[in-house]
């Protein structure tokens, strides 16, 4: 009798486990629900964008901004604890940093030319972003050491744009797009801004790159071969790069999940800006959110 009751006991904890790893009734099928997915909405009331968080599989919707003008681009810190975002409230585009509940919200720049796209270094101390400060998009790197007297450096400086920083996961790096060559392409550079390094070469667009968790690969958006932009995913050294997805429509912003098994992007291939979730491979695409108005710029995080 014990050792039956033993074994009852350890299916059902069996059953709680795996049904938390790979999801459960009303949760949708094939998404893996772990992490969250901050991104940003127009659904508010009011019509302008507001920063919301979900479960990958759409669930368990909150909203952690409220204001009249448009919050985007929002970013987690690798712990999950604080999120970046850009907003207009004081007028035009600005870096902002918030608790992950959205309070304590905090400006961390303030320039008339915009300032957007801030990421966070893996230990959150630093915060890359790129800015119009100079007249055309150049990439800053801002720590945070000490919040009450952040250091901003320039870790680019010609007249290209420099556009949609991230660290790489060991934070040496810092992945970036530029048009210094006469055509978006992918880059990389040390931390410091020396040695960038060109990962693309083609005549197409290449945008939006994010490494994978262990930095053995990156996903991006590319226009190659039509006039829309599709995902890609090649290895960390710019080789073997694959599309990912096809059909009508536009897909942008990717982003891996914090396990690297799959990936959360941003497309308008149902007529309207929804998320979406698929594996790596492109297999079992999931649209995660249903909504009139646009949802775009996710980030998976823990």
């Amino acid at each position: 009798m014990k050792r039956h009751f033993k074994l009852l006991v350890l299916f059902i904890l069996l059953s709680l486990f795996f049904m938390g790893l790979y999801g459960c009734d009303g949760c949708t099928p094939g998404v893996l629900n772990s992490g969250r997915i901050v991104f940003a909405s127009g659904r508010d009331t009011d019509g302008d964008l507001e920063i919301y968080i979900m479960n990958p599989d759409g669930t368990n919707l909150i909203k952690v901004t409220d204001n009249t003008d448009p919050d985007y681009y929002p970013s987690f810190s690798k712990d999950g604890t604080r999120i970046l975002f850009v907003s207009e409230r004081d007028g035009n585009p600005e870096v902002y940093l918030m608790n992950a509940d959205g309070t304590n919200q905090t400006r961390l720049t303030d320039e008339q030319a915009w300032d957007y796209y801030p990421n966070f270094s893996p230990d959150g101390k630093k915060i890359v972003f790129q800015s119009r400060r100079d007249g055309d998009d150049e990439i800053y790197l801002l720590d945070t050491t000490a919040i009450s007297h952040p250091q901003l450096s320039k870790l680019t400086d010609n007249l290209a744009y420099d556009r949609f920083p991230s660290f790489s996961p060991d934070g040496s790096k810092v992945i970036f797009v530029s048009d210094r060559d006469g055509n978006d392409e992918i880059y990389t550079m040390n931390v410091n801004g020396t040695n960038p390094t060109r990962l693309t070469n083609n005549s197409y667009l290449d945008w939006m790159p994010r490494y994978s968790p262990d930095g053995t690969r990156i996903v991006f958006s590319s226009k190659q071969g039509d006039d829309s932009e599709k995902i890609y995913i090649m290895n960390a050294n710019g080789s073997n790069p694959t599309r990912l997805t096809s059909g009508s429509g536009q897909d942008w912003y990717p982003c891996f999940s914090p396990d690297g098994r799959k990936i959360v992007f941003s497309s308008n291939q149902s007529g309207n800006w929804e998320i979406y979730v698929m594996n790596i491979d492109s297999s079992n695409l999931t649209r995660i959110t249903n909504d009139t108005s646009a949802d775009s710029w996710p980030f998976w995080g823990q």
